[in-house]
């Protein structure tokens, strides 16, 4: 029989469908099905998709394409493209292209090109197989070992202090160390002096050694005694006549500069002795100063053989101001 608009309005009035019809239309449920004559929500496409329309909610095993707004639930499967919003749940796959919003759940594999940006990293391990780099870190607290095993620079470069992967540091600053430094083997080499306001101890267990300054000729074609060659000088070559020599640090460096009101040193001479090579005068920085001879006079000869020892002990008192004491004793 022909289908007359009545009849096609009677059929709308309880839904469209017939045994393994295309399109399925339940009126009483409101319900569409495309594929299926049972939809179970608004729209139901098949199996696998599911629209509910109250809640905006799109059941589906496969999306292709871009998603806007909140995803809620497990993502098992590659995702290509951008994702903007929240993502709620566990997403299991690769993720190619930005992701924008919320991530929140277990996130495995996760790789990024060229940086992964994040504001906290909290885990049980991590493992950094390039440089790691923190920037405006106030404070690094680690409860185990930390390893450096290159070694470790303070500030830009190293320009502060660095330690060597052997166990060599050096340091551009004051070190402070509360009980003290010990060195096992080898000892404590110091280049540019130490100053100590709690004394110094020594316990023995090894030698206590100082350097002497040995020069291969005498006293009198050498009167400049530099400091930084050490506060011991050793003329091998016998003296021919006297000398009045000259203590300073350098030919560049001043002993008054290095020195403060108050201060004191120990400068030692040997020479090798003869009677008419002696220095009764002596100068300081290039001056001459008033010594006090123990004994009460100068030396007027030297010794008639073996080695002339004069010690002088150097008080700065005032800028550029010395008491001298003096003293020479012959050994033979």
């Amino acid at each position: 029989m022909a289908i007359t608009n009545a009849s096609r309005v009677a059929d709308f009035g309880s839904g469209i469908g017939t045994e393994g019809a295309v399109l399925q239309i339940d009126n009483t449920n409101e319900r569409i099905g495309i594929g299926t004559n049972n939809p179970q929500a608004m729209l139901q496409v098949g199996t696998a998709v599911t629209v509910y329309g109250n809640s905006g909610i799109v059941s589906a095993t496969t999306f292709v394409g871009n998603v806007t707004g909140d995803v809620t639930g497990d993502v098992t499967g590659n995702v290509t493209g951008n994702v903007t919003g929240n993502v709620t749940g566990d997403l299991t796959g690769d993720v190619t292209g930005d992701i924008t919003g919320d991530l929140t759940g277990n996130a495995t594999g996760l790789t990024g090109s060229p940086d992964i940006t994040i504001n906290n990293l909290v885990g049980v391990a991590a493992t950094f197989s390039g440089v790691v780099t923190y920037e405006d870190v106030t404070n690094v607290d680690s409860l185990g070992i930390v390893t450096a095993r290159s070694g470790i620079e303070f500030g830009a470069a190293g320009v502060g202090g660095t330690i060597t992967s052997v166990g060599n540091a050096e340091f551009a600053g004051i070190t402070t160390a509360g009980k003290g430094f010990r060195a096992t083997t080898g000892g404590i080499i110091v280049t540019s002096g130490i100053s100590t306001f709690k004394g110094a101890h020594f316990d023995g267990g090894t030698l206590l050694k100082e350097k002497v300054n040995i020069t291969a000729g005498k006293l009198s074609a050498n009167l400049n005694i530099d400091l930084e060659n050490g506060m011991i000088h050793h003329f091998t070559t016998t003296e021919t006549t006297t000398a009045v020599p000259n203590i300073r640090v350098s030919g560049s460096v001043a002993l008054n500069d290095m020195m403060a009101i108050g201060e004191t040193i120990t400068v030692s001479v040997i020479t090798t002795a003869a009677a008419a090579g002696y220095s009764a005068q002596w100068t300081i920085d290039g001056s001459a100063v008033t010594e006090a001879w123990n004994g009460g006079s100068a030396p007027s000869a030297g010794g008639s053989s073996g080695k002339d020892f004069y010690t002088l002990n150097i008080i700065k008192t005032a800028n550029a101001t010395f008491t001298v004491l003096a003293n020479v004793s012959n050994f033979a």
